[in-house]
């Protein structure tokens, strides 16, 4: 039932915050609290440690085993974590789902350097930090990923159509992605 709630909560805000950017170009700090919310309300009502399937296998490569020989599995390193106390278990998992929003950034920043203006903002950063959050490691990364996909035949079209000045609403795409990632 609060699964439901929250897929109802999230559809939502993703409708309002596409149809914004579309319209305004503008990303409210509200909308993106209340998706996040929507988006690590699962992780934080959780009594458990986060799934040894979502945590990178990256973790692992620097424990050993008693006889020395190094952990390569996500399996074995959840048995690591699980000493910590499971806020902070649930704190680097969230750290770990920032994957997506780190690369949009770093994207961001390259391009604004090759082009001298700004080509994603902000507003595109964060959403993607705030549909990330909750998530695996590689959920926020794919999603980034295929609403890249997704934008390259209207960018295609906007430049065919010399419209210099208009920039593309890149959220709608994220959100689709998004939708795309969790429903499938």
């Amino acid at each position: 039932m609060v699964d439901h709630l929250l897929f109802c909560g999230r559809i939502a805000i993703l409708t309002i915050m596409s149809f914004r950017d579309i319209r305004e170009q503008v990303v409210l700090d509200r909308d993106l609290m209340w998706f996040a919310f929507f988006n690590t309300l699962p992780l934080l009502l959780s009594r458990m440690y986060p799934d040894n399937l979502s945590l990178p296998p990256v973790i692992a490569y620097h424990l050993k085993k008693p006889d020395g020989s190094s952990i390569t599995t996500a399996e074995q390193a959840v048995s690591v974590l699980s000493p910590l106390p499971l806020w902070l278990a649930q704190l680097l998992f969230l750290a770990f789902s920032t994957g997506g929003a780190l690369f949009i950034l770093l994207t961001s920043l390259a391009l604004k350097r090759i082009t001298s203006k700004e080509m994603i903002g902000k507003g595109d950063v964060l959403f993607s930090l705030a549909a990330g959050l909750g998530s695996d490691y590689t959920m926020s990364f794919r999603m980034v990923m295929i609403a890249f996909v997704l934008a390259m035949p209207a960018a295609v079209i906007m430049k065919c159509a010399k419209r210099e000045q208009e920039n593309i609403a890149f959220i709608p795409f994220l959100a689709l992605a998004f939708l795309c990632i969790t429903l499938f």
